[in-house]
């Protein structure tokens, strides 16, 4: 609401879940009608819009819009970096239980990879890393097992094989935006809450095509709202 009315655009935002209680859905409502230019990253936002009586454009995460080879420049090694393609990178944002920490076990052992764990408190050497050195460890990496969103997207930016494993906090799961990202990419064949991905075939296909959906979003909404200056 600090932004007139007509120049309010909203690009690709989350609710982060696939429900909403009433009561929020009541407070929610006149904010989102008051965004003329409105769009979210998966199809559990739109419905939940829907039901504010407010219909939006699906539009590809920022990060996406990017290419692998800008995505690349912008990576630096940390100072502990492990040898290209040597280790399995973990980075989870949620717990993970015995059955979690089994699978990557299994996965080092049986690739003969090391374990790289990240934003993980028993692996304090990597706890001083920012978001370049996150960048080059994933693309580095020979394997991602992941519970976060942006993970899963860099996993597909850069053709890594990955696993996401499901998120709940409290009652609600976590996983409504991977659930969209992977159905988007053709990835989500399997169900369960450990789901292993394979570079998707027509992976640059798909990112061109949500690109052009993304700037054709952003250059209408621009060209509209500077219309009204």
């Amino acid at each position: 609401q600090f932004a007139p009315e007509e120049k309010r655009i909203a690009y690709a935002p989350s609710f982060g879940v696939s429900e909403l209680p009433e009561n929020r859905k009541t407070e929610y409502t006149p904010w989102v009608r008051g965004i003329p230019y409105l769009s979210v990253r998966e199809e559990a936002g739109a419905k939940l819009l829907e039901e504010m009586g407010r219909n939006s454009q699906v539009v590809a995460d920022p990060t996406l819009l990017l290419t692998a080879q800008e995505w690349s420049d912008f990576g630096r090694a940390p100072k502990r970096a492990p040898k290209a393609n040597s280790y399995i990178l973990c980075y989870f944002l949620g717990r993970k239980p015995r059955r979690y920490c089994r699978y990557v076990k299994n996965k080092a052992e049986e690739k003969h990879l090391v374990v790289v764990n990240l934003f993980d408190a028993m692996s304090p050497e990597y706890q001083d890393i920012g978001p370049r050195e996150f960048v080059y460890l994933l693309q580095n990496a020979a394997m991602v097992c992941t519970d976060s969103f942006h993970a899963s997207v860099f996993s597909i930016i850069f053709r890594k094989s990955f696993a996401v494993f499901q998120r709940v906090e409290g009652k609600h799961s976590m996983s409504s935006r991977i659930v969209s990202l992977l159905n988007t990419f053709g990835l989500a064949a399997e169900t369960g809450d450990i789901v292993c991905c394979e570079p998707p075939k027509d992976g640059e296909k798909i990112l061109e095509k949500e690109r052009n959906k993304a700037f054709n979003f952003l250059s209408c909404a621009l060209n509209e709202a500077v219309a009204h200056e």
